[in-house]
């Protein structure tokens, strides 16, 4: 059941908290196993780094959920690189050797090429999963670039999300393995958006 209303808005900075307490919830298992602990200043640069590309998604005015979408590959000439980069000697001491085998397994396995839009991350508040929330963000997301296929990856456990993408017409081309497991690569074509 959906709640009453469900409101969609672009990141605002002062969200970063918030969406901060959302991801480490939702990707819990990932970052215990990817950091010895967790570096919040390398997270809240890297929410910022993508802001344009987020959008949020809010029940009475409470963030609830946000997905991150990232349109071609990313630039590095984008506001708020520095200050990612600036991060690193933290992030060094926090995480785990298998963090870089992951990052080198992504960047080889995923096609975020100009002609497509990722899925970088989309993420929903415990207490409101199964309400709707996380469809209507990836409708959203979707929406804003109609002409554009898009490509996310899943874990294969994460039935729900399965589902979801399912749904929202991605389907499986590839799977990737990294030191946690595997992931499942989903694609979406335009075409499947003038189709419905």
């Amino acid at each position: 059941m959906m709640p009453e209303t469900i409101c969609v808005r672009p990141y605002r900075r002062a969200d970063v908290s918030i969406l901060l307490g959302i991801y480490r919830e939702g990707f819990e298992q990932e970052l215990t196993f990817f950091f010895r602990k967790f570096c919040k200043c390398f997270f809240q640069a890297l929410f910022r780094y993508l802001a344009g590309d987020t959008i949020v998604a809010e029940v009475n005015n409470r963030v609830v959920g946000f997905v991150v979408v990232i349109l071609g590959s990313i630039p590095t000439a984008r506001a708020g690189f520095l200050q990612l980069m600036s991060t690193l000697p933290a992030l060094l001491s926090a995480v785990r050797s298998s963090f870089f085998i992951y990052v080198l397994q992504k960047v080889r396995n995923m096609d975020w090429s100009r002609c497509q839009v990722g899925i970088g991350c989309i993420a929903v508040k415990r207490d409101f999963r199964g309400k709707g929330i996380g469809r209507v963000l990836m409708r959203e997301a979707l929406a804003r670039y109609p002409k554009r296929d898009a490509v996310l990856d899943v874990r294969p456990w994460n039935q729900s999300a399965v589902r979801l993408y399912s749904s929202a017409g991605f389907k499986r081309i590839s799977a990737w393995r990294d030191p946690l497991g595997e992931w499942i690569v989903m694609s979406r074509t335009s075409a499947f958006s003038h189709e419905k």
